[in-house]
């Protein structure tokens, strides 16, 4: 069920469960993808750049559909956005 209250995504996580997690080369960017709605992107945006060339351990993400480095603001579920 959706609260009616808000239309706010929201997640916080704790320092303890943080420091429990078991990260992927202690990648922390990558608590990221623990928040709904967020996806991995870094194959597709960044490919070989960022497997050890010029940007090592870098990771992209997108976050309620945006692109990286974009925001996508939503409106009752849509985007909503000036382009």
């Amino acid at each position: 069920m959706l609260p009616a209250e808000s239309s706010n995504i929201a997640q916080l996580i704790d320092t303890q469960r943080i420091a429990d997690l078991p990260l992927n080369g202690r990648q922390a960017q990558s608590l990221l993808f623990l928040a709904p709605g967020t996806i991995n992107t870094t194959l597709y945006y960044c490919g070989s750049a960022c497997q050890g060339g010029v940007y090592p351990n870098a990771q992209w993400g997108n976050i309620s559909g945006g692109g990286p480095g974009n925001i996508n603001y939503q409106l009752d579920g849509v985007d909503h956005n000036d382009n």
